[in-house]
């Protein structure tokens, strides 16, 4: 089922949306800090979870404009190397805006943990770093406070069935 936004009424509630945004903004946020992957024992920091995220989404993005085998739409198995685009400092960079030495050096960081791999085929994260089981509880609490917020835009009139 799609959405559509109703532009006048999210303008009228733009105090109540504004804040159910942040909120879903802040649960995905705390959802992805759960994950204890860490860089000398210690929790990983905003910035090095936000550019795990976009060597994922950077080297993954083509797969969501593309027709998947089935085997290849769930995480339970790996994902060849060669579905994936190529990451590099720059594509980070741009699409986290944090400023390109700071990816540099937090690249750096997480390569030294063994978080992420640089090579000749750019940046990517370390194959079975985060157990499928642990990705699922994630992508379930996800999804979950992707439908409360959902529910809460479509209980206030912002968000309508499209026609």
């Amino acid at each position: 089922m799609a959405f559509c936004v109703q532009r006048t009424v999210a303008k009228d509630k733009s105090r109540i949306v504004h804040v159910s945004l942040l909120g879903l903004n802040l649960r995905l946020m705390e959802n992805w800090r759960s994950v204890h992957v860490g860089v000398d024992g210690d929790t990983l920091d905003h910035d090095s979870i936000t550019i795990l995220m976009a060597i994922i989404v950077i080297g993954a993005e083509k797969l969501l404009r593309a027709e998947l085998h089935p085997e290849l739409e769930t995480l339970a198995g790996p994902l060849p190397q060669d579905r994936l685009s190529r990451v590099n400092l720059s594509s980070i960079a741009a699409a986290t805006a944090i400023n390109r030495e700071t990816v540099r050096r937090k690249v750096n960081e997480l390569q030294k943990a063994g978080i992420v791999l640089r090579d000749g085929q750019g940046i990517r994260i370390v194959p079975g770093l985060v157990q499928f089981e642990t990705l699922r509880s994630i992508i379930d609490a996800q999804l979950d406070a992707i439908a409360r917020t959902v529910n809460q835009l479509l209980k206030l009139g912002v968000l309508l069935p499209d026609a």
